[in-house]
C-alpha cells in the first residue's frame, strides 16, 4: 500500500485497528522508519507491527477521521470506540498521528494511542481518570511568571493559531486563548470527554502543575483550514494537579493538537495528550 494522500493515511491506521492488519505496515514504512509514541521511541518495520498489534482491541473503530497535510506531511486522527480485549469493557476516546512520506512510503511516524480510555483497569490509566473527572478547578493560581528566554519561544515560523497558542502558553498568558476560540468551538480530549467554547481551562491545569512551562514546537501540518501541531510541554511538576503532591521530577509531555478553523478562530480542536504516560513518568 503507498501512502499519495492523507486519506491513504487514514485509511491505513482503520486497517490495521479495525481489520487487525498490522503486516501492512511492512509494505507501506521505510524499513529504517522512526516511531515515536508518549512512552517513547522505535526503529524499524517490525518494531511498528508490533507495536500496532500491542494496541489492537477487539471490534475497534475509527469515527470522525481528519486528515489534512500536504508536501509529504500528513496528520489524521479520529475517534476511537471498542472494547479492551483483557477487560472486556467498552471504551471511547481518540486516536492520531503525524507522519513523514517518502515516494509514497512512511519514513517517520508519531502516533497518540489513548490509553486514558482503552486501558480500563490499569493502575495508572485509572489514576489518571480519577484526576481527570474530579480534579476542582484551580483558582488563584499565579500564572504570570517571568518571560522565558528569546531563543526558546521563537514562533515565528508557526502558522496561526498554533503561534498564538504556544506564545499565550509560553508567556503564562491562558487568558489570552479566549479570543482563539469561536463562541461553539467543541474541544475533545482523550479519555472521551469534551469543551465547549475552547481548552482554557484545560492549559490552566497544565500551567498549574508545571509552574516552569515550555511549549517547544516540533512540526506544523497545515492544509486550508485543517492544521496539526505537535510540539512538547516541557516542566518541573511543582504545583497542583497531576498527583496528590508535586513530585519535583521533569516531564517533557508530546501534545498532538489539531484544530478546524473558520474565518481565522478555532471552530473544532482536538488535544491528543496521554494523560497515562505523563502520570506514569510521575511515577
Amino acid at each position: 500500500m503507498r501512502i499519495e494522500a492523507p486519506d491513504d493515511l487514514l485509511t491505513l491506521e482503520t486497517r490495521v485497528r479495525q481489520d487487525g492488519a498490522a503486516g501492512l505496515w511492512h509494505e507501506t514504512a521505510l524499513h529504517t522508519i522512526r516511531h515515536e509514541t508518549p512512552w517513547g521511541e522505535g526503529y524499524g518495520r517490525d518494531d511498528l507491527v508490533v507495536a500496532a498489534h500491542s494496541r489492537q482491541s477487539a471490534d475497534t473503530r475509527l469515527r470522525d477521521g481528519w486528515a489534512f497535510g500536504a508536501d509529504g506531511l500528513f496528520a489524521w486522527s479520529a475517534r476511537l470506540e471498542g472494547t479492551n480485549r483483557g477487560t472486556g469493557r467498552s471504551f471511547q476516546g481518540l486516536a492520531g498521528g503525524v507522519a513523514r512520506v517518502v515516494r509514497g512510503r512512511v519514513a517517520s511516524l508519531f502516533t497518540v494511542e489513548d490509553t486514558l480510555a482503552t486501558a480500563p483497569g490499569d493502575p495508572a490509566a485509572e489514576a489518571a481518570r480519577r484526576r481527570a473527572e474530579t480534579a476542582p478547578p484551580l483558582v488563584g493560581a499565579d500564572f504570570h511568571m517571568s518571560q522565558l528566554p528569546p531563543e526558546e519561544t521563537d514562533l515565528r515560523a508557526l502558522p496561526d493559531p498554533a503561534r498564538r497558542l504556544l506564545s499565550a502558553l509560553n508567556r503564562r498568558r491562558p487568558d489570552e486563548l479566549d479570543g482563539l476560540y469561536a463562541p461553539d468551538c467543541a474541544t475533545e480530549l482523550c479519555g472521551g470527554r469534551r469543551l465547549e467554547g475552547g481548552a482554557l481551562p484545560y492549559w490552566r491545569d497544565w500551567l498549574a502543575a508545571l509552574p516552569d512551562a515550555v511549549a517547544l514546537p516540533e512540526l506544523a501540518v497545515a492544509d486550508g483550514d485543517r492544521l496539526a501541531l505537535l510540539w512538547h510541554l516541557k516542566g518541573t511538576h511543582r504545583g497542583p494537579g497531576l498527583t496528590s503532591e508535586p513530585t519535583g521530577r521533569r516531564l517533557s509531555v508530546p501534545i498532538l493538537w489539531q484544530a478546524r478553523l473558520e474565518g481565522g478562530l478555532i471552530a473544532a480542536e482536538r488535544v491528543l495528550l496521554d494523560e497515562v504516560a505523563a502520570l506514569a513518568a510521575l511515577a
